[in-house]
């Protein structure tokens, strides 16, 4: 009777997890949540356009400037 050597399934099992969670934490790391950078991000994508983000960021650079004084 031949026995199937389990330990290389679940080694490469290990590995293809590790991977898999390294590259989501990367993926997650990448993401901003910057006023600013997301606005330019709706912007360069199109969902909104010149004049609103023209606005919205004169509405962020005021807040920012208030923020700054406060601090």
């Amino acid at each position: 009777m031949h026995i199937i050597p389990v330990f290389p399934f679940i080694f490469i099992a290990f590995i293809f997890t590790a991977i898999v969670i390294c590259r989501r934490q990367r993926e997650h790391e990448h993401t901003s949540f910057n006023p600013m950078t997301i606005l330019e991000t709706r912007f360069v994508n199109g969902e909104i356009d010149s004049e609103e983000y023209a606005r919205m960021r004169s509405v962020l650079k005021q807040s920012r400037s208030k923020k700054t004084r406060n601090d």
